[in-house]
């Protein structure tokens, strides 16, 4: 999308990172990490994978959802 918006800029930068592809297989573990921001109200005592209120309610729970609602099939756990 950043190429589609800023063609030079891309143009310019190219070659300057190497952009690596990964892809999620079933029962991968996703580990978010970050600060304030990104705990973003969760509850810190509730470790469990998945669960909303061990998510907080920011970044984290959104990109969560969507992996979990995009990929079922491959039963990831977001802790």
């Amino acid at each position: 999308m950043v190429g589609s918006l800023f063609p030079s800029l891309t143009s310019r930068c190219s070659g300057l990172f190497e952009v690596k592809k990964e892809t999620l297989k079933e029962n991968d573990i996703l580990l978010f990490q970050g600060d304030s921001i990104t705990d973003a109200f969760r509850v810190r005592d509730n470790f469990a994978a998945n669960h909303q209120r061990a998510l907080g309610v920011g970044f984290v729970h959104n990109l969560a959802s969507f992996l979990l609602g995009k990929y079922p099939e491959k039963k990831l756990k977001n802790i």
